[in-house]
């Protein structure tokens, strides 16, 4: 054997396991990558009412199978409520209602993607998450007026790519837009 295969399978054998009873979703390339000057950007791609959107991988810290959510009274519609992740308290948002789609029922599939948004943590409810790709900035265009000013001022772009389109949603937007929201469950 080949002093490079046996530091692979080295390597192999070294890496940890889950615990198990964790419910965190690995996802290949989940902990970011190169971006070659900017040319190109991974995107965590996760489906809403049959559509997909997208966020840059770099906000995400991690995706969790749908949990319960504790209700917090006066929240704006789209709160869904907090949730205790490993002793954190982290607002729920879901993005149907945000972006006023149809609501759905969870599924086996509903995540819970908690995004990183100018150090405030953010749980996004989504309905699944599909992949993490890879796409050229040349291949984001511009929202314009696809849709009403409310929705596309949480979205930054849509990823024109050959096989689909994907909305991109700006996070930081996001956080802006509703922020008056989660400060009603910290008052």
């Amino acid at each position: 054997m080949s002093e490079e295969t046996a530091a692979e399978t080295a390597a192999d054998e070294t890496q940890p396991e889950a615990p198990s009873g964790e419910q965190t979703l690995e996802i290949e390339g989940l902990s970011g990558g190169d971006n070659e000057e900017g040319a190109s950007q991974q995107i965590v791609v996760m489906r809403l009412a049959g559509e997909d959107y997208g966020v840059e991988i770099t906000h995400v810290q991690e995706i969790i199978r749908m949990q319960t959510v504790t209700e917090v009274p006066g929240a704006p519609a789209y709160v869904e409520g907090v949730i205790d992740l490993r002793g954190a308290v982290i607002p729920v948002v879901d993005l149907r209602k945000r972006f006023d789609l149809s609501v759905a029922e969870n599924s086996a599939d509903t995540r819970i993607v908690v995004v990183d948004i100018r150090n405030q943590d953010v749980g996004l409810v989504v309905d699944g998450v599909t992949e993490v790709i890879t796409v050229p900035q040349s291949s984001i265009e511009p929202v314009g007026n696809l849709a009403a000013a409310s929705i596309t001022a949480d979205l930054r772009g849509i990823v024109n790519l050959p096989e689909k389109l994907i909305i991109l949603i700006d996070l930081q937007l996001l956080l802006e837009n509703i922020s008056g929201g989660l400060e009603a469950l910290t008052a």
